[in-house]
């Protein structure tokens, strides 16, 4: 009966060393969830009919979208998708009156004449921080405008430049669109 006792210590150790050493990552991969699966299973405050992962990965607009998780330096826990937009996403949204229609294409025109290229699509970023309670939030998001690299080879360069930060009321709105299936920019 001791000797039970005491193999079943022993595990228990191991198990709560192992714990120590990897952090909250083993403990979210001992109950079967990382902190990707987290987030593309969570749901939410701005919309509780869909999961974050049912709504971005079905987003009609992106062309691809990729999930990276990361840890910080500070030991910040961090889940990033990237969705990449196609020339699809850039033309004028159904249902604009023809002021706004005309808005739109003039926003897209500015654009093509002030980098000299041809504007086709956007990389959406969003970052969601994964709160000690293994709660999540919504963290940094961007829009990067990609253009005709045949039109301008120095774009790469330029492209670093062109990162929009956004303050949360824009990371929300544009969660709001892709929730909706709208056009995100």
């Amino acid at each position: 009966m001791k000797t039970k006792c005491k193999r079943m210590a022993i595990i228990v150790s191991i198990a709560f060393v192992a714990m120590e050493v990897s952090g909250c990552e083993f403990l979210s991969g001992f109950m079967g969830m990382d902190d990707v699966t987290m987030v593309k299973s969570g749901i939410l405050e701005l919309d509780k009919s869909t999961t974050v992962g049912q709504a971005v990965d079905k987003y009609k607009y992106f062309t691809q979208v990729t999930w990276e998780k990361a840890v910080t330096e500070n030991g910040r826990r961090i889940v990033t998708f990237t969705g990449e937009m196609g020339k699809e996403a850039l033309t004028a949204p159904d249902g604009l009156s023809e002021v706004q229609k005309a808005i739109w294409e003039n926003e897209l025109a500015t654009l093509n004449e002030t980098y000299e290229s041809k504007l086709v699509g956007y990389t959406i970023i969003q970052q969601f921080i994964i709160n000690q309670d293994d709660t999540f939030m919504l963290g940094w998001c961007g829009a990067i405008p990609k253009f005709d690299p045949e039109n301008d080879k120095t774009l790469q360069s330029r492209d670093a430049e062109l990162k929009r930060n956004s303050d949360d009321q824009k990371c929300i709105n544009i969660m709001k669109k892709i929730y909706q299936n709208n056009r995100s920019i």
